[in-house]
Parts: C-alpha cells; sequence; structure tokens
C-alpha cells in the first residue's frame, strides 16, 4: 500500500482509540443533547448564492453530503463546541464553517493546555505555563475591509493567500473609483459580491510559507515586519507566544542558531508541516493564522448576502470574463494586462 493509504489508516487507528477512551458510541446522543446540536445539519451548508450553478436538488445532495460527513466525524470520535471556541456567528450567518464551534474537531484538542513544548523562565514566573490554547474566529478578521467599486456596483471581498494584495491594484485601475466599508456592515440589496477562491492545498501551503517568511526573514507583505505595523516577530513576547500556542515552532526553533535562523531547508520539514496541519486542525490562534481561516470565512461578510460570482485563481483568466460581464463592462477592453497580476 502506498504511504498515504498507509498514514489514513495509522490516523483512524488513533482517531478510534480516541472515541473507544471517551467512552464510544453510547456518549454520542448524551453528548448531542449536551451541546444542543440536535440538528446541526441546518447550518452544514455552502455559503448563499447561485454561482455553482446549481440547482435545488443538487443543492439538496450537496448539503446532505456536509451532513454525512459531520454524522461520521461524530461516530469517529471528534467532538463540538469546545471549550473556548463558543461563538453564534453560523446562527445569523445562516452556515458553519470549521472555525464554527459546531464542526467537530479531534478529541485531543480542547484537552491540549499548554501547547508548545518550550517556554522560558520568564514566561514560567509569569504563571503562563498552563495557558489554555486559543482558537480562530468564525469570522473575518476586524482590520479587513470590503472594497467597494461604485460605477461597477459590485464589491470584492478578499480572502488571505488569494492575491489578497495583487487583486485590489487591478481591479482599481479596472473598474475605477473604489471605497471601503467595514467587515460586519449591510450589503446594499442590488450590489454584487464577488469572492476570490483557491484549490485549499496550495493555499494551504502558501499560508505555511507566509508564516515562516515573517518569522524567519522578518517580511510582510509592503516591506519588513515591524512594531509600528503590529506585525513584529522578532520580540521575545511574540516568540514565547508561538511556543505557547503552537506545537510547529518548537520544531522550527531547532533550526535557530545564536545569531538568527539557518537558512537551509530543514532535515525536520516533515515534522514541520505535520504539526501546522495538527494546529490547523485544532484550529489553534497565532500570530498570522487568519492565513489559514476557512475560504467560506471570507465569503459572507457581515450580515449574509448571497454571492454572485466566484473567482477561481486557477481560471482566472475566465473570472475575469465572468467579472466583467457581471459589471457589465466590455469583455474585450482592458485597462491592465492579466499577467501583470
Amino acid at each position: 500500500s502506498s504511504p498515504l493509504e498507509k498514514g489514513w489508516r495509522e490516523y483512524d487507528r488513533i482517531e478510534g482509540q480516541a472515541y473507544a477512551n471517551a467512552g464510544g458510541a453510547e456518549k454520542e446522543q448524551g453528548r448531542a443533547q449536551q451541546d444542543g446540536s440536535d440538528d446541526p445539519c441546518r447550518y452544514l451548508t455552502c455559503p448563499p448564492g447561485d454561482y455553482l450553478g446549481f440547482g435545488a436538488a443538487e443543492k439538496e445532495k450537496q448539503n446532505a453530503r456536509l451532513c454525512a460527513l459531520h454524522k461520521l466525524l461524530r461516530i469517529k470520535g471528534r467532538i463540538q463546541n469546545m471549550e473556548r471556541e463558543q461563538n453564534d456567528t453560523h446562527l445569523h450567518r445562516g452556515y458553519a464553517t470549521f472555525e464554527s464551534p459546531l464542526w467537530p474537531k479531534p478529541p485531543r484538542c480542547p484537552e491540549e493546555r499548554q501547547v508548545g513544548k518550550g517556554g522560558s523562565s520568564a514566561a514560567k514566573a509569569r504563571g503562563e505555563r498552563n495557558v489554555k490554547a486559543r482558537f480562530r474566529k468564525d469570522a473575518s478578521p476586524s482590520y479587513e475591509e470590503r472594497l467597494v467599486f461604485e460605477d461597477s456596483n459590485f464589491e470584492f471581498h478578499k480572502n488571505h493567500k488569494v492575491g489578497s494584495v495583487s487583486f485590489p491594484g487591478y481591479l482599481g485601475c479596472e473598474y475605477g473609483r473604489t471605497s471601503k466599508e467595514p467587515w460586519n456592515s449591510m450589503v446594499p440589496h442590488d450590489r454584487k459580491v464577488v469572492v476570490p477562491v483557491r484549490e485549499p492545498v496550495r493555499r494551504f501551503v502558501s499560508a505555511m510559507g507566509e508564516v515562516l517568511q515573517r518569522l524567519i526573514n522578518n517580511q510582510c507583505p509592503g516591506g519588513p515586519c515591524t512594531e509600528s505595523k503590529n506585525n513584529s516577530w522578532k520580540s521575545e513576547q511574540a516568540l514565547e507566544k508561538l511556543s505557547q500556542f503552537t506545537t510547529w515552532y518548537h520544531h522550527i526553533n531547532r533550526t535557530r542558531n545564536g545569531e538568527g535562523w539557518e537558512h537551509s531547508i530543514p532535515s525536520n520539514l516533515r515534522d514541520i508541516v505535520g504539526a501546522f496541519v495538527h494546529d490547523v486542525s485544532c484550529n489553534y490562534n497565532f500570530n498570522a493564522a487568519s492565513h489559514f481561516t476557512t475560504q467560506s470565512v471570507f465569503a459572507t461578510q457581515g450580515p449574509p448576502k448571497p454571492v454572485d460570482l466566484v473567482l477561481k485563481l486557477e481560471d482566472l483568466e475566465m473570472g475575469l470574463k465572468e467579472l466583467k460581464h457581471l459589471a457589465g463592462k466590455d469583455e474585450n477592453r482592458t485597462r491592465l494586462h492579466l499577467f501583470q497580476l
């Protein structure tokens, strides 16, 4: 069998053992009653809108698959409504995401207190050895703003690691006047909503590279990470938080020497990637962790408004043509060539 098949068998063995330790299927019903999740399937659906071109029957089939996956994860021992992950975003938004307390997480996640294996003597003196893990919010970052193109009557929702730095410049050149609105403000009913997306595995790898670029090379989008941008990664406090709230940092810290970081591919790269997967699967929050936030979180920001167009990064030329049609522009005229993205 392939390494991937072996990995999945080992994963199932570990998850099954954890489920058995938790009491097995006989506890499933009581746990559902306790956390109020008797009918979670009503929130297991895609963001609203006809961007997929699905009819009612296809959408119902899609929702049924999500519901079946949720039940399978619960049967395998994953738990929902973890302590400190409580929020009700999905209730008024209408759908759950991975960051929602409704979505089951591995059983080990809520049991981890001091997540990392590091910890300075100063942190111990402050009594921080038992700091609990922090979780990513089920919402777009509060500093994020929606881009509104008034002349074309559409707004663009930036999605981390999906051209969020490149798109604004191109769209501003192509569609003229741009204004910004808070992520949680109301969207006018006649305004179109456009959301970019990226193949998930590629986005994950890009997000991991983003975090390591900031940590090791101290480079943030737009230049060096600095205290003034609230992006510093060099302070002892910032490194201490990574040590406390992640499992991947102690693998990275092993490549550090007295003067800085070793700029070579580490021999423990497999361990580093595995630890990132672990931390993201547990929904842990840490500096720049929003780059791992599920793309559906960025789709509807604030009061839910159906999505009109999804731009796939892997099929961008076609997506930009569809955007021109949506905005009522001549598809054959552009102000900026595509390759400049």
